[in-house]
Protein backbone atom coordinates (compact mmCIF):
# COMPACT_ATOMS: atom_id res chain seq x y z
CA UNK A 1 0.00 0.00 0.00
CA UNK A 2 2.98 2.28 -0.19
CA UNK A 3 2.26 5.87 -1.88
CA UNK A 4 -1.37 5.22 -1.36
CA UNK A 5 -3.38 8.83 -0.50
CA UNK A 6 -7.03 9.14 0.59
CA UNK A 7 -9.40 11.61 1.01
CA UNK A 8 -11.73 10.46 4.04
CA UNK A 9 -14.72 13.04 4.29
CA UNK A 10 -16.28 13.35 7.49
CA UNK A 11 -12.93 11.21 8.89
CA UNK A 12 -12.72 13.22 12.39
CA UNK A 13 -15.05 11.14 14.11
CA UNK A 14 -16.85 7.80 13.87
CA UNK A 15 -16.89 5.23 10.94
CA UNK A 16 -15.07 7.89 9.09
CA UNK A 17 -12.21 7.96 12.04
CA UNK A 18 -12.00 4.37 12.16
CA UNK A 19 -11.50 4.04 8.83
CA UNK A 20 -8.43 6.41 8.46
CA UNK A 21 -7.30 4.21 11.27
CA UNK A 22 -7.64 1.15 8.86
CA UNK A 23 -5.59 3.08 6.52
CA UNK A 24 -2.72 4.12 8.61
CA UNK A 25 -2.03 0.81 9.64
CA UNK A 26 -2.43 -0.57 6.03
CA UNK A 27 0.81 1.75 5.16
CA UNK A 28 -1.27 4.65 3.42
CA UNK A 29 1.28 7.45 2.89
CA UNK A 30 -1.18 10.42 3.26
CA UNK A 31 -4.35 11.04 4.28
CA UNK A 32 -6.57 14.10 3.88
CA UNK A 33 -9.20 14.58 5.96
CA UNK A 34 -12.35 16.64 5.59
CA UNK A 35 -14.58 17.71 7.76
CA UNK A 36 -16.83 20.83 10.06
CA UNK A 37 -13.73 19.87 13.21
CA UNK A 38 -9.89 18.31 13.40
CA UNK A 39 -9.46 15.03 13.97
CA UNK A 40 -8.63 14.22 18.00
CA UNK A 41 -5.51 13.30 17.03
CA UNK A 42 -2.78 14.78 14.71
CA UNK A 43 0.03 12.95 12.62
CA UNK A 44 2.31 13.44 10.08
CA UNK A 45 0.35 11.73 7.75
CA UNK A 46 -2.75 13.13 8.05
CA UNK A 47 -3.87 16.60 6.66
CA UNK A 48 -6.80 18.42 7.95
CA UNK A 49 -9.46 20.20 5.56
CA UNK A 50 -12.37 22.25 7.21
CA UNK A 51 -15.18 21.57 5.03
CA UNK A 52 -19.42 22.36 5.75
CA UNK A 53 -20.89 20.36 3.75
CA UNK A 54 -23.96 22.17 4.19
CA UNK A 55 -22.24 25.53 3.09
CA UNK A 56 -19.09 24.85 1.28
CA UNK A 57 -18.08 24.12 -1.89
CA UNK A 58 -17.45 20.71 -2.06
CA UNK A 59 -16.71 20.07 -5.06
CA UNK A 60 -13.17 22.28 -4.84
CA UNK A 61 -11.68 18.63 -2.91
CA UNK A 62 -11.12 17.77 -6.69
CA UNK A 63 -8.25 19.73 -6.77
CA UNK A 64 -6.40 16.80 -4.42
CA UNK A 65 -5.18 15.07 -7.60
CA UNK A 66 -2.89 12.86 -5.60
CA UNK A 67 -5.47 10.70 -4.10
CA UNK A 68 -6.16 7.37 -5.57
CA UNK A 69 -8.62 6.65 -2.80
CA UNK A 70 -12.01 8.53 -1.77
CA UNK A 71 -14.16 7.59 1.09
CA UNK A 72 -17.29 9.66 2.06
CA UNK A 73 -18.60 8.98 5.77
CA UNK A 74 -20.34 12.32 6.52
CA UNK A 75 -24.19 12.46 6.90
CA UNK A 76 -26.74 13.75 8.99
CA UNK A 77 -30.14 12.52 10.47
CA UNK A 78 -33.09 12.63 13.11
CA UNK A 79 -35.21 10.00 14.27
CA UNK A 80 -38.45 11.69 14.53
CA UNK A 81 -41.91 12.16 12.75
CA UNK A 82 -42.06 13.90 9.62
CA UNK A 83 -43.97 17.12 10.54
CA UNK A 84 -41.45 17.67 13.33
CA UNK A 85 -39.11 18.81 10.05
CA UNK A 86 -38.35 22.56 8.96
CA UNK A 87 -37.83 23.05 5.13
CA UNK A 88 -34.07 23.87 6.52
CA UNK A 89 -33.79 20.63 8.11
CA UNK A 90 -35.07 18.69 4.79
CA UNK A 91 -33.13 20.87 2.91
CA UNK A 92 -29.86 20.11 5.15
CA UNK A 93 -30.21 16.56 4.92
CA UNK A 94 -30.27 16.26 0.96
CA UNK A 95 -27.19 18.59 1.28
CA UNK A 96 -25.36 17.04 3.14
CA UNK A 97 -26.34 13.33 2.18
CA UNK A 98 -27.03 13.45 -1.16
CA UNK A 99 -26.34 16.41 -2.85
CA UNK A 100 -22.56 16.50 -1.63
CA UNK A 101 -22.17 12.62 -2.41
CA UNK A 102 -22.94 13.69 -5.84
CA UNK A 103 -20.70 16.57 -5.79
CA UNK A 104 -17.64 14.93 -4.87
CA UNK A 105 -18.04 11.67 -7.06
CA UNK A 106 -18.70 14.32 -10.18
CA UNK A 107 -15.46 15.93 -8.60
CA UNK A 108 -13.45 12.71 -9.27
CA UNK A 109 -15.02 11.39 -12.13
CA UNK A 110 -12.25 11.81 -14.06
CA UNK A 111 -10.32 9.46 -11.94
CA UNK A 112 -13.28 6.92 -11.38
CA UNK A 113 -14.33 6.44 -15.17
CA UNK A 114 -10.61 5.74 -16.38
CA UNK A 115 -8.27 2.70 -16.50
CA UNK A 116 -5.75 3.25 -13.61
CA UNK A 117 -7.19 1.86 -10.11
CA UNK A 118 -9.03 4.27 -7.75
CA UNK A 119 -11.12 2.91 -4.95
CA UNK A 120 -14.18 4.30 -4.19
CA UNK A 121 -16.54 4.01 -1.30
CA UNK A 122 -19.87 5.81 -0.16
CA UNK A 123 -21.62 5.08 3.34
CA UNK A 124 -25.22 4.92 2.65
CA UNK A 125 -27.60 3.02 5.26
CA UNK A 126 -30.31 0.04 4.97
CA UNK A 127 -32.58 3.19 5.62
CA UNK A 128 -32.54 3.75 1.98
CA UNK A 129 -32.99 0.60 0.90
CA UNK A 130 -36.19 -0.12 3.88
CA UNK A 131 -39.00 2.14 4.45
CA UNK A 132 -39.50 2.73 8.30
CA UNK A 133 -41.31 5.26 10.20
CA UNK A 134 -39.60 8.19 11.75
CA UNK A 135 -37.19 8.05 8.95
CA UNK A 136 -38.60 10.18 5.93
CA UNK A 137 -36.67 13.06 4.99
CA UNK A 138 -33.18 10.97 6.02
CA UNK A 139 -34.21 7.46 3.96
CA UNK A 140 -35.15 9.66 1.17
CA UNK A 141 -31.55 10.97 0.82
CA UNK A 142 -29.66 7.84 1.76
CA UNK A 143 -32.01 5.70 -1.26
CA UNK A 144 -31.16 8.72 -3.96
CA UNK A 145 -27.52 7.76 -3.09
CA UNK A 146 -27.83 4.60 -3.21
CA UNK A 147 -29.78 4.60 -6.54
CA UNK A 148 -27.26 7.19 -7.80
CA UNK A 149 -24.06 4.68 -7.16
CA UNK A 150 -26.15 1.62 -8.36
CA UNK A 151 -26.73 3.63 -11.52
CA UNK A 152 -23.07 4.48 -11.96
CA UNK A 153 -21.82 1.04 -11.02
CA UNK A 154 -24.02 0.43 -13.95
CA UNK A 155 -22.73 2.70 -16.20
CA UNK A 156 -18.95 1.80 -15.62
CA UNK A 157 -19.94 -1.48 -15.99
CA UNK A 158 -21.56 -1.00 -19.32
CA UNK A 159 -18.38 1.01 -20.74
CA UNK A 160 -16.19 -1.73 -19.76
CA UNK A 161 -14.39 0.20 -16.77
CA UNK A 162 -12.98 -1.86 -13.89
CA UNK A 163 -13.49 0.68 -10.77
CA UNK A 164 -16.42 0.49 -8.55
CA UNK A 165 -18.11 2.66 -6.10
CA UNK A 166 -18.75 0.53 -2.88
CA UNK A 167 -22.36 1.54 -1.37
CA UNK A 168 -22.27 0.77 2.13
CA UNK A 169 -25.43 0.21 3.77
CA UNK A 170 -25.25 -0.90 7.29
CA UNK A 171 -28.08 -0.47 9.99
CA UNK A 172 -27.82 0.14 13.55
CA UNK A 173 -23.93 1.07 14.34
CA UNK A 174 -22.40 1.37 17.80
CA UNK A 175 -19.57 3.39 18.25
CA UNK A 176 -20.53 6.38 16.69
CA UNK A 177 -22.19 9.73 17.34
CA UNK A 178 -24.97 9.16 15.31
CA UNK A 179 -28.53 9.94 17.02
CA UNK A 180 -26.43 10.92 20.38
CA UNK A 181 -24.39 7.79 20.42
CA UNK A 182 -20.76 8.04 21.64
CA UNK A 183 -17.35 7.34 20.01
CA UNK A 184 -15.87 3.99 20.28
CA UNK A 185 -13.39 3.21 17.21
CA UNK A 186 -13.01 -0.21 18.87
CA UNK A 187 -16.90 -1.14 18.06
CA UNK A 188 -16.29 -0.90 14.49
CA UNK A 189 -13.05 -2.38 13.76
CA UNK A 190 -14.86 -5.21 12.21
CA UNK A 191 -16.77 -2.96 10.00
CA UNK A 192 -14.21 -1.03 9.03
CA UNK A 193 -12.12 -4.25 7.62
CA UNK A 194 -15.25 -5.26 6.07
CA UNK A 195 -15.07 -1.84 4.14
CA UNK A 196 -11.37 -1.91 3.15
CA UNK A 197 -11.76 -5.73 1.85
CA UNK A 198 -14.33 -4.99 -0.43
CA UNK A 199 -12.85 -1.91 -1.32
CA UNK A 200 -9.89 -4.02 -2.50
CA UNK A 201 -11.65 -6.31 -3.93
CA UNK A 202 -11.05 -7.50 -7.57
CA UNK A 203 -13.43 -9.35 -9.54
Amino acid sequence: MSNKIALVVGGSSGVGAAFVEKLLKNGYEKIYIADRVKPETEQPKIEFIRLNLVSDKVEDLGKLSDIDTLFITAGIGRLDYFGTNSITEIENSFKVNTLSVIKLIRAFWDKIHSEEDFLCGVMSSIAGHVSSPLYAVYSASKAAVSRFVESLNAELQGEGFKNRILDVSPGNIKGTRFHGGENDLSLLEGLVSDIFEKLNKKD
